[in-house]
């Protein structure tokens, strides 16, 4: 995924006038969650038809075409520096985000929206043992949250890409906030309706679409030529970073 969000950044400041502003990432991260949908749809329905172990047969069979389509992918000559030319890029990349306030300020943002604690994993235990759900249940959330990664994408590129970042964000935390409280209906068993289960990754979904999307066209706008895929690999690595910390606090939160 960050090869590919590399290779889009690239594009953008090549293409600004055709794809700047996130439409052509809104219009990749559509056919990756039309994907997603759909393998989570198949791998659920295989669930039921075949035994577990020939699920994972059949994903690795799924990999090898997915592999061999590598070879077509076109990149900048290899250097022959070795790690003395990496570890020079590092340090010209954390000089561009020393030194451009306007990239450094949207990934701090980032950062900070995906270290929040994350109530997945508490979630998950209550709506499988005290609530009962199924697996075909559990696939329903995931087919949800990839619906939702296309609705937030879609609503990006037609709706959201011409206005200002900082008023997207707010409409996309407030929203975030809005859809997560309503989980106390399940919590407080007001109702397990798996309608309102979907609620928390229908939120997390469209939320990481619309606040991810402006930063692909920052960095296009305000990195050195030829630093745009490592910068923005730089940048999805800190928002992954958070998240892993987020579960991490959130299994911790649970446990206690």
């Amino acid at each position: 995924d960050v090869l590919l969000d590399g290779c889009m950044v690239q594009s953008v400041r090549a293409n600004a006038s055709e794809n700047g502003g996130g439409r052509l990432q809104s219009s990749a991260w559509i056919a990756r969650s039309v994907g997603s949908f759909v393998a989570s749809a198949v791998g659920a329905a295989l669930l039921y038809a075949v035994p577990p172990r020939d699920v994972f047969r059949i994903t690795g069979l799924v990999l090898l075409p997915i592999g061999a389509w590598a070879y077509w992918l076109e990149g900048p000559p290899r250097s022959s520096a070795g790690l003395q030319s990496v570890a020079a890029l590092m340090r010209e990349t954390v000089d561009v985000f020393r030194t451009t306030d306007e990239l450094r300020r949207p990934t701090l943002f980032l950062a900070a929206v995906a270290l929040v604690p994350s109530p997945s994993i508490a979630l998950t235990y209550f709506l499988r043992n005290v609530l009962r759900y199924t697996p075909a249940a559990f696939a329903v959330l995931d087919c949800v949250g990839d619906i939702a990664h296309v609705a937030g994408a879609l609503g990006f590129k037609i709706l959201l890409h011409r206005m200002r970042v900082r008023r997207a964000s707010r409409a996309c935390l407030v929203l975030i906030v809005v859809l997560r409280l309503l989980q106390l209906l399940l919590v407080c068993r007001v109702t397990d309706s798996l309608v309102v289960a979907s609620m928390d990754e229908a939120s997390m979904s469209i939320a990481s679409e619309i606040v991810a999307m402006p930063v692909l066209a920052i960095t296009a706008d305000h990195t050195p030529e030829n630093m745009e895929a490592t910068v923005y690999a730089c940048v999805l690595g800190i928002a992954n970073l958070g998240a892993t910390l987020s579960t991490l606090a959130g299994g911790v939160i649970a446990d206690l």
